[in-house]
């Protein structure tokens, strides 16, 4: 389940929700909670667009149901027993464990280390964020650069080596 610590369709599920925790508690299936107001990133990579959201991950581990039924404790057991069976899977592709929800989540974590690094020369420092900022862009700029040089020499075709008939 994500929710969020200030919705009231959350709080008011909250019963059913351990209802629902304590029903599957002798089965194979781990209930859990993320609080999607903080953990923005797992929003983004499992396409959130309200609270609570519900998702059943099959035992593969990689094919993931959005619950679309009836918010209850008994809906939410035959869905987890059964009823993912008849709903249709979120797309490999674009869903949390596919291409795109990868890439996502990388855009995400390389977004979050140079925030990390930001604050690091800014507060820890004593840099000012402005040229924090500043040696950040610059050191992007050089590794992008030299990444695009080094995949150019590294992938371009050396002529003398191709045999022509």
């Amino acid at each position: 389940m994500f929710y969020a610590p200030w919705c009231g369709h959350c709080k008011r599920f909250e019963p059913a929700y351990a209802a629902t925790a304590e029903a599957l508690a002798d089965t194979p299936t781990t209930v859990g909670r993320v609080d999607g107001s903080t953990e923005r990133g797992l929003s983004t990579i499992f396409n959130l667009a309200g609270f609570p959201t519900f998702f059943y991950i099959a035992p593969d581990g990689a094919t993931v149901y959005k619950y679309a039924g009836v918010r209850s404790t008994e809906g939410l057991v035959d869905f987890v027993a059964t009823g993912f069976t008849s709903a249709e899977p979120m797309s490999f592709l674009t869903g949390p464990f596919g291409i795109v929800g990868q890439l996502k989540w990388q855009m995400i974590s390389a977004g979050s280390f140079f925030i990390g690094i930001h604050e690091s020369l800014s507060l820890v420092g004593g840099m000012g964020q402005v040229p924090a900022g500043v040696i950040l862009a610059l050191v992007g700029v050089a590794v992008t650069a030299g990444s695009v040089v080094a995949l150019t020499i590294f992938t371009t075709v050396d002529e003398g080596a191709v045999k022509r008939d």
